[in-house]
């Protein structure tokens, strides 16, 4: 048995029906997703709210999450995690919406052996930035126990994915709670990914390489596929000469991957949904 999971950045939720097009057609064990929009104030209609002046780029949709829970609770149960809820203000009207959370759903498919799912947070408190959540869920198949985690990495507006200090700390944040769960559940069988806001070459990204002390170093399966390109044609910077890697997908060397797919023609987001199947 391969256990199939997908990392993406969901671009929150400009296009709610692309998204539930794409989740549809093949059944993930589980789903990684970012960027997803909430509601924890109630708004009906559900207004689209523009983040952006950029006449491009389409509005967000701001009950991502319900949408998700209304189409595939039959499916998945879902679990969702973000750092706080905050004003929205709508860009192009000036008006305010209230209690908008924007963070990361993880789909766990009907029937899988989850023995733990949690969120943690990184990088509380660190100035300049707000922090992040890393959602992790452990699973047994085939009598294999797996970690499975997925991030949404800091974002510092005046340097989009170069080297900082903070984003090493982050990297160092995560490999710590990784180790901390594989050895809870005496396994080295680690898959770690989503939209981490790094470029190819940064130190951030040599640290997650070099890996735990238990778990051993990470296989960065975006370096040894030699991918390109992480992004989709709806990303503003695509045809320009700009760095176009932000999503990664890291697998232990205990994992065995029978493949990575990259799917740089979706068009529901600026980001290319990345699917891995392993055992």
């Amino acid at each position: 048995m391969t256990l199939s999971v997908l990392f993406w950045n969901i671009w929150g939720h400009r296009d709610p029906s692309g998204i539930r097009d794409y989740l549809r057609r093949r059944p993930y064990d589980l789903c990684c997703l970012t960027e997803v929009t909430s509601m924890g104030h109630p708004y009906s209609p559900v207004p689209r709210v523009h983040t952006s002046t950029n006449p491009d780029e389409p509005p967000s949709y701001i009950d991502g999450l319900g949408e998700l829970q209304r189409e595939f609770s039959p499916s998945y149960n879902i679990e969702y995690a973000t750092p706080a809820y905050n004003t929205w203000q709508c860009r192009r009207t000036g008006k305010d919406y209230h209690g908008i959370g924007f963070g990361s759903a993880l789909l766990e498919r009907h029937g899988l052996e989850v023995l733990e799912h949690a969120s943690v947070p990184i990088l509380q408190d660190t100035p300049g930035v707000r922090e992040r959540m890393l959602q992790y869920v452990v699973v047994r198949m085939d009598g294999h126990t797996y970690v499975v985690a997925h991030l949404h990495g800091i974002w510092i507006p005046e340097n989009t994915k170069g080297d900082d200090p903070r984003r090493d700390e982050q990297s160092r944040q995560v490999l710590r709670y990784l180790d901390e769960v594989a050895r809870q559940y005496s396994t080295r069988r680690i898959i770690f990914g989503g939209d981490l806001n790094l470029a190819l070459d940064t130190d951030a990204i040599t640290i997650l390489e070099r890996g735990s002390q238990y778990c051993g170093p990470l296989r960065n399966l975006i370096r040894e596929d030699e991918i390109d390109c992480t992004r989709t044609p709806r990303y503003r910077k695509f045809y320009l000469d700009e760095q176009r890697h932000a999503d990664y997908v890291f697998v232990s060397r205990e994992m065995c991957v029978y493949g990575l797919a990259v799917g740089t023609a979706t068009l529901a987001s600026d980001h290319a949904p990345l699917w891995l199947t392993c055992r």
